[in-house]
């Protein structure tokens, strides 16, 4: 496999590996109604999810320099800066289902779109960096 497209694999593999585990163990009984819900398999979010997976992966492999330095930084993060890099990725992916526990735990009641807006805006230091890097990489 080119040295460009294992970057990408590594990369979205962590990102899903500590976002979609705790996500589906902690919201298995909402994941259940909704399989249930969609029993007949809707070509309609297929082809929506198929998209977004389509335009997320053309955007890391546009950004390849960028994820190949946030590899780096999250293999071995060598002073404060890169470490701060690292700690954005995992904020990104822990996000999807952290901060729905945080909010259901202290009872905050928050709406689903402020909680939605919250999970998004953790994703904001990640893609920052990530062009940033990308950016360093191409200049």
């Amino acid at each position: 496999m080119n040295r460009q497209y294992g970057d990408i694999v590594v990369f979205t593999t962590l990102y899903l590996f500590f976002s979609l585990p705790p996500f589906l163990v902690f919201n298995r009984g909402v994941l259940s109604e909704i399989r249930a819900r969609l029993a007949p398999i809707d070509v309609v979010a297929v082809a929506v999810l198929g998209t977004v997976a389509l335009v997320v992966l053309t955007g890391l492999v546009v950004a390849r320099e960028g994820v190949n330095r946030y590899n780096q930084f999250l293999t071995a993060p060598t002073d404060v800066p890169s470490a701060v890099v690292a700690l954005s990725f995992l904020l990104a992916a822990t996000a999807w289902w952290l901060v729905p526990e945080v909010v259901f735990r202290f009872e905050m009641g928050l709406s689903f779109d402020l909680l939605l807006v919250a999970v998004l805006f953790c994703q904001i230091p990640m893609l920052l960096f990530l062009s940033l890097l990308t950016a360093v990489g191409k200049a």
